[in-house]
């Protein structure tokens, strides 16, 4: 919920907790928060399995969020992120997405559509000049606009980035 929110930090502070009382084998058990006063369950042997799936969302929205008919590239990525990347990422609105971040600034965004739609993007370089393969259209401070076809692929690079 920290990383719908924005909340970078507390998102993966609570990401490190989870971590914390989870097993090599990728269990998560229960004891263990007990005895962190995170948790009032004390048997020892009780472990959950979707709890992981959780956590992997987690991470996901820590990198990619697409709620309000929005694609949100790095909307909550911790400053300890700084050199992170995804590939094929699914967005809603049927958009597969890969992105790069390098020295906490992303450099590259790739958003490919399933269907013939316009995408709405925010910012993802922050009002930095970039370069982009396909006619955008700026609307407000933050969000970019580009009709997509089925198939097509949007490429955005930092201006500078890739010399």
């Amino acid at each position: 919920m920290r990383a719908r929110v924005g909340h970078a930090q507390s998102a993966l502070e609570n990401l490190r907790k989870y971590m914390d009382c989870t097993l090599q084998n990728g269990f998560h058990v229960n004891g263990p928060q007990t005895r962190k006063e995170l948790s009032d369950y004390n048997s020892m042997r009780a472990f959950t399995l979707e709890g992981n799936f959780g956590a992997a969302q987690a991470v996901h929205d820590m990198l990619l969020q697409s709620w309000g008919a929005r694609v949100r590239i790095f909307p909550a990525t911790p400053e300890e992120w700084e050199d992170v990347s995804f590939s094929h990422f699914r967005a809603e609105g049927g958009y597969i997405v890969d992105a790069e971040r390098i020295g906490g600034k992303t450099v590259q965004v790739e958003i490919t559509s399933t269907a013939d739609q316009v995408l709405r993007l925010k910012d993802p370089f922050d009002n930095r000049e970039f370069e982009s393969n396909l006619s955008l259209k700026r609307t407000g401070d933050d969000e970019l606009q580009c009709r997509l076809k089925q198939g097509q692929t949007l490429s955005l690079v930092l201006a500078g980035a890739k010399e």
